[in-house]
Protein backbone atom coordinates (compact mmCIF):
# COMPACT_ATOMS: atom_id res chain seq x y z
CA UNK A 1 0.00 0.00 0.00
CA UNK A 2 2.08 2.64 -0.95
CA UNK A 3 -0.67 5.37 -0.87
CA UNK A 4 -1.19 4.52 2.73
CA UNK A 5 -4.66 4.11 2.38
CA UNK A 6 -4.53 0.68 4.47
CA UNK A 7 -4.42 1.67 7.97
CA UNK A 8 -4.33 -1.77 9.24
CA UNK A 9 -3.53 -5.44 7.92
CA UNK A 10 -4.82 -9.03 9.28
CA UNK A 11 -3.10 -12.23 8.70
CA UNK A 12 -5.24 -15.04 8.72
CA UNK A 13 -6.05 -17.52 11.99
CA UNK A 14 -5.88 -20.89 10.49
CA UNK A 15 -6.53 -23.07 13.51
CA UNK A 16 -10.39 -21.94 14.06
CA UNK A 17 -12.15 -25.20 14.84
CA UNK A 18 -14.88 -26.59 12.15
CA UNK A 19 -17.76 -26.07 13.21
CA UNK A 20 -21.08 -28.17 12.45
CA UNK A 21 -24.02 -27.06 10.04
CA UNK A 22 -25.82 -26.29 13.32
CA UNK A 23 -23.14 -24.66 14.63
CA UNK A 24 -22.61 -22.08 12.19
CA UNK A 25 -26.34 -21.55 12.16
CA UNK A 26 -26.95 -20.97 15.76
CA UNK A 27 -24.00 -18.47 15.65
CA UNK A 28 -25.92 -16.66 12.56
CA UNK A 29 -29.49 -16.90 13.83
CA UNK A 30 -28.37 -15.39 17.61
CA UNK A 31 -25.61 -12.91 15.80
CA UNK A 32 -23.15 -14.59 17.83
CA UNK A 33 -19.00 -14.09 17.42
CA UNK A 34 -17.51 -16.23 14.89
CA UNK A 35 -15.04 -17.20 11.75
CA UNK A 36 -18.25 -17.89 9.49
CA UNK A 37 -18.74 -14.55 8.30
CA UNK A 38 -17.65 -11.68 6.02
CA UNK A 39 -15.18 -9.50 8.11
CA UNK A 40 -18.09 -7.07 9.45
CA UNK A 41 -19.21 -6.06 12.42
CA UNK A 42 -23.09 -7.38 12.92
CA UNK A 43 -25.81 -5.44 14.71
CA UNK A 44 -25.95 -7.16 17.89
CA UNK A 45 -22.31 -5.65 18.44
CA UNK A 46 -20.52 -9.30 17.88
CA UNK A 47 -18.03 -9.46 14.91
CA UNK A 48 -17.82 -11.85 12.02
CA UNK A 49 -14.72 -12.31 10.79
CA UNK A 50 -13.22 -14.54 8.32
CA UNK A 51 -11.45 -17.87 8.49
CA UNK A 52 -9.00 -18.09 5.16
CA UNK A 53 -10.24 -15.22 2.53
CA UNK A 54 -8.57 -16.08 -0.71
CA UNK A 55 -7.51 -12.90 -1.60
CA UNK A 56 -6.98 -9.44 0.24
CA UNK A 57 -10.31 -7.82 1.72
CA UNK A 58 -11.89 -4.83 3.82
CA UNK A 59 -12.55 -5.95 7.09
CA UNK A 60 -14.67 -3.49 10.04
CA UNK A 61 -12.48 -5.33 12.83
CA UNK A 62 -8.89 -6.92 12.94
CA UNK A 63 -8.58 -9.28 15.95
CA UNK A 64 -5.33 -8.69 18.18
CA UNK A 65 -3.27 -11.77 17.40
CA UNK A 66 -1.97 -11.13 14.20
CA UNK A 67 -2.24 -7.67 13.15
CA UNK A 68 -0.13 -4.50 12.42
CA UNK A 69 -1.21 -0.69 12.20
CA UNK A 70 0.73 2.44 10.58
CA UNK A 71 2.36 4.15 13.36
CA UNK A 72 0.39 7.22 12.51
CA UNK A 73 -2.80 5.13 13.28
CA UNK A 74 -1.42 3.98 17.28
CA UNK A 75 -0.69 8.20 17.06
CA UNK A 76 -3.81 8.76 16.65
CA UNK A 77 -6.12 6.50 18.35
CA UNK A 78 -5.79 4.95 21.80
CA UNK A 79 -6.45 1.82 23.19
CA UNK A 80 -9.71 2.12 25.58
CA UNK A 81 -8.76 0.62 29.09
CA UNK A 82 -12.47 -0.05 30.58
CA UNK A 83 -12.09 -3.18 28.99
CA UNK A 84 -11.85 -6.31 31.76
CA UNK A 85 -10.02 -9.03 32.28
CA UNK A 86 -7.32 -9.83 29.47
CA UNK A 87 -9.39 -7.44 27.60
CA UNK A 88 -12.36 -9.41 25.41
CA UNK A 89 -13.45 -7.36 22.36
CA UNK A 90 -10.98 -4.87 23.10
CA UNK A 91 -8.99 -5.23 20.07
CA UNK A 92 -12.36 -5.46 17.87
CA UNK A 93 -13.42 -2.39 19.85
CA UNK A 94 -9.73 -0.24 18.44
CA UNK A 95 -10.03 -1.73 15.29
CA UNK A 96 -13.50 -1.10 14.77
CA UNK A 97 -13.10 2.45 15.59
CA UNK A 98 -10.26 2.76 13.16
CA UNK A 99 -12.21 1.49 10.00
CA UNK A 100 -15.00 4.37 10.72
CA UNK A 101 -12.04 6.07 9.48
CA UNK A 102 -9.68 4.26 7.66
CA UNK A 103 -9.52 0.97 5.63
CA UNK A 104 -8.63 -2.13 7.25
CA UNK A 105 -7.59 -5.43 5.25
CA UNK A 106 -7.34 -9.15 6.32
CA UNK A 107 -4.71 -11.16 3.44
CA UNK A 108 -4.38 -15.02 3.03
CA UNK A 109 -0.94 -14.55 3.00
CA UNK A 110 0.09 -14.20 6.11
CA UNK A 111 -1.23 -17.21 8.40
CA UNK A 112 -1.34 -17.97 12.32
CA UNK A 113 -1.80 -21.21 14.06
CA UNK A 114 -4.10 -19.60 17.38
CA UNK A 115 -4.21 -23.34 19.75
CA UNK A 116 -6.04 -21.97 23.20
CA UNK A 117 -4.21 -23.27 26.57
CA UNK A 118 -6.82 -23.97 28.72
CA UNK A 119 -5.84 -23.48 31.65
CA UNK A 120 -4.55 -20.18 30.45
CA UNK A 121 -7.83 -18.60 31.02
CA UNK A 122 -9.93 -17.42 34.42
CA UNK A 123 -12.50 -19.68 35.29
CA UNK A 124 -15.93 -20.05 33.55
CA UNK A 125 -17.76 -18.18 35.57
CA UNK A 126 -15.71 -14.80 35.53
CA UNK A 127 -14.92 -15.58 31.99
CA UNK A 128 -18.51 -14.95 30.94
CA UNK A 129 -18.97 -11.97 33.58
CA UNK A 130 -15.88 -10.39 31.33
CA UNK A 131 -17.58 -11.19 27.81
CA UNK A 132 -21.53 -9.59 29.09
CA UNK A 133 -19.57 -6.72 30.58
CA UNK A 134 -17.17 -6.37 27.61
CA UNK A 135 -19.55 -6.96 25.24
CA UNK A 136 -22.10 -4.53 26.62
CA UNK A 137 -19.28 -2.05 26.99
CA UNK A 138 -18.38 -2.30 23.11
CA UNK A 139 -22.26 -2.62 22.13
CA UNK A 140 -22.86 0.80 24.28
CA UNK A 141 -19.29 2.74 22.74
CA UNK A 142 -19.35 1.59 18.80
CA UNK A 143 -23.26 0.57 17.78
CA UNK A 144 -25.86 3.24 16.40
CA UNK A 145 -28.55 3.50 18.87
CA UNK A 146 -31.39 1.69 16.86
CA UNK A 147 -33.83 -0.29 17.09
CA UNK A 148 -32.79 -3.07 15.68
CA UNK A 149 -29.29 -3.14 17.07
CA UNK A 150 -30.63 -2.79 20.63
CA UNK A 151 -32.86 -5.61 19.71
CA UNK A 152 -29.94 -8.10 17.99
CA UNK A 153 -27.67 -6.84 21.03
CA UNK A 154 -30.27 -8.76 23.71
CA UNK A 155 -30.78 -11.86 21.29
CA UNK A 156 -27.37 -12.32 21.37
CA UNK A 157 -27.19 -11.85 24.74
CA UNK A 158 -29.72 -14.00 26.18
CA UNK A 159 -28.51 -16.60 23.33
CA UNK A 160 -25.17 -16.45 25.49
CA UNK A 161 -26.63 -16.30 28.69
CA UNK A 162 -28.66 -19.82 28.47
CA UNK A 163 -25.02 -21.18 26.34
CA UNK A 164 -23.52 -20.76 29.55
CA UNK A 165 -26.10 -22.56 31.26
CA UNK A 166 -26.59 -25.14 29.28
CA UNK A 167 -22.42 -25.82 28.74
CA UNK A 168 -20.80 -24.93 31.90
Amino acid sequence: DTEGIVAGIQGSFISERNLSWFGIFFRRMFMLPGSTGLGRMQASGFPSYVVLPNKVIDVDMICGGNTSYRCEVLDQFKWNELFSGYSYMEDDDYSYRVSREFCLVQTPAARLIHEQYPVARDNIEKLMRMEVRNHTLFFKLNRPKTLWNFVAFIWSEICCCRLSFCCY
